[in-house]
């Protein structure tokens, strides 16, 4: 099974907690999300890690790396360890 995140974001409403960076990162963010709505094929590499504790209480770590290929219009291309 492959869960894709995908961050949203969202500019409407301000939340109280916002930080000081945040009116300066929305319009790099959008600029992005701009650029890659453009373009017709882009990959990107994710390097993932988590841990399992077992019973014993014994931590395992595993870690994943995988490729994503977009070719657009209907093209996704996911390389590595699909377990």
């Amino acid at each position: 099974m492959v869960i894709l995140i995908i961050p949203t974001l969202s500019v409407r409403g301000q939340s109280p907690a916002e930080s000081p960076s945040e009116p300066e990162a929305v319009p790099i963010l959008k600029k992005m999300s701009e650029y890659l709505a453009q373009t017709e094929r882009f990959s990107v590499v994710v390097r993932d890690g988590y841990d399992v504790v077992q019973e014993s209480g014994q931590k395992l770590e595993f870690g994943e790396v995988r490729k994503l290929t977009v070719s657009r219009p209907d093209h996704l291309r996911i390389e590595g360890d699909l377990n």
